[in-house]
């Protein structure tokens, strides 16, 4: 193991932007990866994270959204869990079908290797290229 982060942010969209550039760094420090995939894992752990706070938390600042970042040198595995009821994520949706809602995970689910969504956690795999 390479890397390995914790934490938790309050369910504030303004707390996202700075601690995702935080993991980012770290990762960028530790692990050699093309700028295109440091690029590709900022986008997925900040679109995760909106995801909790704007729909499992509901923007509530008093619920919490957790992440949990492991990786070594092939693979990434993300996990971001919020206090919310949870959701059912069926998977590839077509296009014609997409709403406003949902856009996040069909963009994480196009970067990663796999997605897997569990109530009120979400998990994902992603392979990156070395630099």
């Amino acid at each position: 193991m390479l890397y390995r982060y914790s934490g938790t942010i309050p369910s504030e969209i303004s707390s996202i932007c700075d601690h995702t550039l935080r993991i980012v760094r770290e990762i960028d420090r530790h692990l050699p990866m093309d700028r295109s995939s440091l690029q590709d894992i900022r986008l997925v752990i900040s679109e995760l994270m909106i995801n909790a706070c704007e729909h499992g938390n509901r923007n509530n600042p008093d619920k919490i959204v957790s992440i949990d970042v492991t990786a070594d040198d092939e693979v990434i595995s993300i996990s971001v869990r919020d206090e919310g009821s949870g959701v059912t994520w069926e998977g590839p949706c077509l296009a014609q079908k997409m709403k406003a809602s949902g856009r996040g995970l069909m963009i994480v689910e196009a970067l990663v290797e796999e997605l897997t969504v569990n109530k009120s956690e979400v998990h994902c795999i992603y392979k990156f290229h070395h630099s």
